[in-house]
């Protein structure tokens, strides 16, 4: 019994992975706005990008 308690209080003093989910965390709240921002601004960008090739090809 007195190994498991070891093992278990030293598993709870190590934060190794805790930085990695943490990031992890963060670029998956940041990612999502700016995925959905480009789904709503694409047809505008498209848009655009039609208009530039007619005047550059002049048709």
């Amino acid at each position: 019994m007195e190994i498991i308690e070891r093992w278990f209080i030293r598993d709870l003093e190590n934060e190794c992975g805790q930085d990695m989910v943490e990031y992890a965390l963060i670029v998956g709240i940041i990612s999502i706005p700016i995925v959905l921002a480009a789904i709503v601004i694409s047809p505008a960008i498209t848009a655009w990008a039609q208009q530039v090739a007619e005047v550059i090809t002049g048709a």
